[in-house]
């Protein structure tokens, strides 16, 4: 009775990890859609497939117990009844009802088995197929992001594949396909990086409607770096609907992502100081901060003078921007004047609301002051303070008439 018990409880348990197992294999392929979730998925298989394994051995073995105990018993029922020889046939008759039951059950046993473990075969085939199908689509998006910021390159990424123990990621130089790791410069490498979690960003799938980029350009050159700039933020923001928060250290980064993106929502803010309670944010008002940068380097040498000149066009454009985003409530017209420069946007500032005639003209007459196609005449000379003050003051009070300093 002690054997049979035992061969009971391993049937049971069986019972168990079959429902415990067959509840897997229905959550399994849901699970395959998230890249996360792939390798966690093919380690529970080959656990479920090892534990079924087991249990089949222990149920075997549990029930061949059984067999040598009633082998054992046998002989003594038998003397016991042998007397009678009708009673021996009932009950030779009835052991093998006994029997067929379990008979049936352990033959359905491992009939179970041998579908079980088809079907795990099963599974890790499509799982493989679904990894290898995914991470060529995840590669094809990481590749069209790297390309943006290294048009033209020699040796470029090529794409993604599953490994024994990790993702492989591969390179091609002229042609030929190489690991990427070994072969891609520092500058590469952060470019990879860098298209790799934007990826896993701007995938819908994703909840989050901004992306946070903290010193982004580490280790590029100024090609890269403009690349990234000029090329991969617009995308985030035209063609994905990011926001787009970018931190730097770096001056000639911000200005140039101010400079790049003046006919959006832009705002550019500064830490100025750290106290206990965290760091003092103030928004900088890039007119403001122009127009004092203009008014000292126009007193200085001529080097300075001719950047002042170029600052007063650039203030120029600003100026147009912001008092459309203001006056209109809406940033200039996209992409029409999206890399507008301040002689094209003159247009725009007449149909402002408000504007004047008189206005109008004194810009244009700024703007052409400051046209770079004047330093290439013959015999041009930088301005003197004199001739830049009045297109300064002209600035200064536009400035402070529509309110933007």
């Amino acid at each position: 009775m002690t054997e049979l018990e035992a061969f009971k409880a391993a049937r049971a348990a069986d019972k168990t990890l079959l429902d415990e197992a067959i509840e897997f294999l229905d959550t399994s392929v849901a699970l395959l859609e998230i890249p996360d979730k792939i390798a966690a998925v093919v380690a529970k298989a080959a656990t479920v497939k090892d534990r079924v394994n087991g249990a089949a051995t222990g149920t075997l073995q549990a029930f061949q117990g059984y067999q040598q105990a009633w082998k054992e018993l046998e002989p003594k029922l038998s003397a016991l009844i042998s007397s009678d020889a009708f009673v021996a046939r009932i009950d030779a008759v009835g052991k093998t009802l006994k029997l067929e039951p379990k008979i049936r059950l352990l033959d359905r046993y491992e009939k179970v088995l041998e579908e079980s473990q088809e079907l795990i075969r099963s599974v890790e085939s499509e799982m493989q197929t679904r990894q290898a199908a995914l991470l060529n689509t995840r590669g094809a998006e990481v590749k069209a992001l790297y390309d943006r910021l290294n048009r033209g390159a020699d040796v470029v990424f090529d794409s993604m594949e599953p490994g024994t123990d990790s993702m492989k990621l591969n390179a091609t130089s002229f042609g030929t396909k190489m690991p990427a790791a070994a072969n891609l410069s520092e500058c590469q490498l952060n470019c990879l990086g860098l298209s790799m979690w934007l990826m896993r960003a701007t995938t819908p799938a994703s909840p989050f409607g901004f992306i946070l980029l903290d010193d982004p350009v580490q280790s590029m050159d100024d090609d890269h770096t403009e690349a990234f700039i000029a090329d991969v933020v617009p995308h985030l923001l035209d063609d994905h609907g990011k926001q787009v928060i970018v931190l730097s250290h770096v001056k000639r980064i911000t200005e140039r992502l101010r400079e790049l993106n003046g006919s959006r929502a832009l705002k550019v803010y500064h830490y100025d100081s750290y106290a206990r309670g965290g760091p003092a944010i103030t928004e900088q008002i890039a007119v403001q901060k122009l127009l004092t940068e203009i008014k000292g380097a126009a007193k200085g040498n001529e080097e300075n003078r001719a950047y002042a000149v170029d600052r007063i066009r650039v203030l120029s454009e600003r100026f147009i921007r912001e008092l459309h985003l203001q006056i209109m409530g809406v940033p200039a017209p996209s992409p029409t004047y999206d890399r507008a420069s301040a002689k094209e946007l003159l247009p725009l500032f007449q149909t402002i609301t408000g504007t004047l005639p008189s206005e109008h003209a004194g810009l244009r007459d700024t703007v052409h002051f400051c046209d770079p196609a004047h330093h290439t005449q013959v015999g041009y000379a930088v301005p003197t303070l004199p001739n830049i003050q009045p297109h300064i003051s002209r600035l200064e009070t536009f400035l402070k008439k529509y309110g933007l300093i």
